[in-house]
């Protein structure tokens, strides 16, 4: 992941899409949509699905973000997550982290900032299994001119699995 870029687009950016409301520009319904009916990964209403499609993430399927706490996230763990094992990939925690670090963080700021992350580490410190959720925590320590660091939690019922850390620096 180093060297990697943090998917976060200015709002009104050249390639089209919202900024860090989470909200598509064109306002797609998806299965669950805006309904209030329950996904596969949080309650009714609490967290919604991720709006900020990349061609990794679509692979990698279910990621919701909480709707009033831009620092919350959740998903579901399923077959494309898996390793060869049958529990969630290391992989796709780095990945998630990246994303949901590097979101957290650009949100700080109006209009969001584009960031490049360039270190991330992962401590992975128990498994996920199918059908769990990951419940995933965003902790922001640092937006400056030059740096900007973050940590996320993943917890399965209150149990930690993960922690990564996050150095990224502003792409302007």
């Amino acid at each position: 992941m180093t060297g990697g870029r943090t998917d976060v687009t200015v709002p009104g950016g050249e390639d089209g899409e919202s900024g860090m409301d989470g909200k598509d520009s064109d306002d797609k319904d998806d299965k669950d949509g805006e309904s209030g009916e329950s996904g596969e990964s949080g309650e009714s209403g609490e967290y919604e699905p991720w709006r900020r499609p990349t061609p990794l993430l679509d692979r990698l399927g279910d990621l919701r973000r909480h709707r009033t706490d831009p620092d919350r996230f959740r998903f579901a763990v399923d077959e494309p997550k898996l390793n060869g094992r049958g529990l969630l990939h290391a992989g796709a925690i780095c990945t998630i982290a990246d994303v949901c670090i590097g979101h957290a963080l650009a949100g700080q700021t109006d209009p969001a900032t584009p960031l490049l992350t360039v270190n991330i580490a992962v401590s992975l410190l128990g498994v996920a299994r199918p059908g769990q959720v990951v419940d995933v925590t965003v902790t922001r320590h640092r937006l400056g001119r030059r740096l900007a660091s973050g940590s996320a939690d993943f917890l399965v019922d209150g149990r930690l699995i993960a922690h990564a850390t996050a150095t990224l620096l502003p792409a302007t």
